[in-house]
């Protein structure tokens, strides 16, 4: 896992926030998934934790683990090297898919995140935000700008994790709430590799 570097010279405001940040997450680590054999081998502790992330909004997810599979194998074709999974000595707690090449109801191509989920006891400690901006990372190195997923509209916890993080409301469908983060608003340009969204560095010297 890569950790990176900030400067107590470049941001001062924000570096013993930063720090406090780092050292919750330290004995977390990133592992990408590239290859169908990863996914396989993951393939329960992937279930485990979509099922205990998903386990008081039930009513957002798919609830069989034949179900679930299926769709984190479509997860995984849509990811192409955007699938992170969070580990916790060396034990998986939660994981990211994003989707590079996704089009938004504008038809118009966006930078997707499609499942961001943490196991219950690790939710509020860091793990989501770290998978979070691993994932911004990820879909702003495929020249995205622009962010978008849907959360459920009575999801308000999550709803709130993505508001501190920069995101925005967009429409509505269904039961599913559009939300949209800009980079060029929340943070300066160009986005900074691994530094949480929701805070506004200084600008670069």
């Amino acid at each position: 896992m890569v950790f990176y570097h900030l400067s107590k010279e470049v941001y001062p405001h924000v570096y013993d926030h930063w720090e406090a940040w780092y050292y919750k997450i330290r004995v977390m680590e990133i592992m990408c998934l590239t290859e169908a054999a990863q996914l396989n081998k993951m393939r329960h502790a992937l279930i485990d934790i979509y099922l205990s992330g998903y386990a008081t909004v039930s009513e957002y997810a798919y609830t069989s683990r034949e179900d679930i599979w299926y769709y984190l194998e479509w997860l995984f074709r849509r990811s192409q090297g955007g699938f992170f999974l969070l580990l916790h000595s060396h034990l998986p707690r939660g994981f990211i898919s994003t989707d590079p090449e996704w089009k938004d109801l504008d038809d118009k191509r966006i930078g997707e995140i499609h499942e961001l989920v943490v196991t219950r006891e690790f939710q509020g400690k860091g793990a989501g935000s770290l998978l979070l901006n691993r994932g911004i990372d990820f879909l702003y190195s495929r020249e995205h700008r622009r962010i978008g997923l849907w959360v459920g509209v009575h999801n308000y916890p999550a709803i709130h994790f993505y508001l501190r993080h920069g995101f925005k409301y967009g429409p509505i469908k269904g039961i599913w709430q559009r939300m949209y983060l800009d980079l060029r608003e929340v943070t300066a340009e160009p986005w900074v590799p691994g530094y949480p969204a929701r805070v506004r560095p200084a600008k670069h010297i």
